[in-house]
């Protein structure tokens, strides 16, 4: 996920990613956690843990929380897309 991360924050920084959002685990005190969120424009904190489903098994939470990181021009429409889920923080 580092490798992913750096990449996209370069490709982000290069202008060559206009916008795109990430849903990684809330690692908040990871170092590729921390570029990420130092170069987005909003994060999304959601309330609960999200859950994925998967075509015949239950579904499944995982152990630990997600956070949603924005990069993009259009914050509103990713707060007013994300709001109801938990706390969009802006940069």
């Amino acid at each position: 996920i580092a490798q992913f991360c750096a990449r996209l924050v370069e490709h982000v920084e290069s202008g060559a990613v206009e916008s795109a959002v990430v849903l990684t685990n809330n690692a908040t005190e990871t170092g590729w956690w921390q570029r990420l969120a130092s170069c987005a424009s909003a994060v999304c904190l959601p309330a609960g843990r999200v859950k994925f489903w998967a075509p015949g098994k239950a579904t499944a939470a995982p152990l630990q929380g997600q956070s949603l990181i924005y990069f993009g021009s259009n914050v509103d429409k990713f707060e007013r897309a994300f709001c109801d889920f938990g706390i969009v923080l802006r940069a």
